[in-house]
C-alpha cells in the first residue's frame, strides 16, 4: 500500500510539472521582428520636433495654444532656445515645497517678460540650483518680492546677492521687496538688516572684486509684497 501511494504521488508530480511546463510554452507569445533602427531624422523628430502626430494641444492646460515657430517642442521646454515674444510672459517654478530633497527645492517662482524685465517671487533654499540648470545668470536675478518671510521663501537671497555681484552683478542694486510686519522688528527692513550683519565678513573677503551698487541693497516694505500702497522705500 505504501510504495503504491509513493508511486502515485510521484506520478501526479511529473504529470503536474509537465502540464506546467506544456502551458507555459503555450502562453508565451512569439519575440517580435527585429525592427530598422531609427534614422537619424527620426531621432531629431522625436527629440527637438513636438509630440507625435502633430497632436500640438496634447497634454496641454487649455484650448487655443498653436505652434509657433520659436518654439522648439511643444511638449518640452528647452533651457536658453526659446525666446520669449513681446506679447508673452514665461512663468518657471523653480521650486515649490517647504521641505528639500532631490529634485526639489523651496519656493521660487521665475517670471520673464517679453520687454525683457525679469522678476523673482520668492527665493528659497535650493533654487538656485535649478535657474543655474535653466541657464539664468545670477546677475540676472535683482528684482525680488518675498510673500512672506518664513525662511523657506527667502533662504537663498544671502547667496544670490553675494554670488550675483560677484558674477557681473555690480552694475545694479539688488531690489527686494516684502511685508512690512506688525512692528519694524517682524518686517522686511528688519531681514535685510539682519542679512548685512550675517555677510559682512564675505563681503570684505570678497571686496577685492569688482563691486559697484551690488552691495547695496534697495528694500521696499509694504503691507503687501506685491502691491506699492503704503510702502516704504530705502537703500542699504
Amino acid at each position: 500500500m505504501l510504495r503504491t501511494a509513493v508511486r502515485r504521488t510521484v506520478f501526479l508530480a511529473v504529470l503536474f510539472v509537465a502540464g506546467g511546463l506544456w502551458l507555459a510554452r503555450a502562453t508565451v507569445a512569439e519575440p517580435p521582428a527585429v525592427q530598422a533602427p531609427s534614422s537619424e531624422d527620426e531621432i531629431r523628430a522625436a527629440l527637438f520636433g513636438g509630440v507625435p502626430m502633430e497632436r500640438w494641444k496634447e497634454g496641454l492646460l487649455f484650448e487655443g495654444i498653436r505652434p509657433q515657430p520659436w518654439l522648439k517642442s511643444a511638449a518640452n521646454w528647452f533651457p536658453g532656445t526659446e525666446e520669449v515674444q513681446p506679447d508673452e510672459m514665461r512663468i518657471t517654478f523653480m521650486g515649490s515645497a517647504p521641505m528639500i530633497r532631490p529634485g526639489q527645492m523651496n519656493t521660487s517662482i521665475f517670471v520673464e517678460l517679453g520687454n525683457g524685465d525679469k522678476f523673482v517671487f520668492d527665493i528659497g533654499e535650493g533654487s538656485v540650483a535649478n535657474y543655474v540648470a535653466a541657464r539664468v545668470a545670477l546677475n540676472e536675478l535683482k528684482k525680488v518680492f518675498i510673500t512672506h518671510l518664513h525662511v523657506d521663501h527667502f533662504g537663498a537671497l544671502p547667496y544670490v546677492w553675494m554670488f550675483g555681484t560677484w558674477a557681473g552683478g555690480w552694475h545694479q542694486n539688488l531690489e527686494v521687496f516684502g511685508p512690512s510686519g506688525r512692528t519694524p522688528e517682524y518686517g522686511t527692513a528688519k531681514m535685510v538688516e539682519g542679512m548685512k550683519m550675517m555677510t559682512n565678513w564675505h563681503r570684505d573677503a570678497f571686496s577685492v572684486f569688482p563691486v559697484g551698487k551690488g552691495w547695496d541693497v534697495r528694500f521696499t516694505s509694504s503691507t503687501s509684497a506685491t502691491t506699492a500702497a503704503s510702502s516704504t522705500t530705502a537703500t542699504v
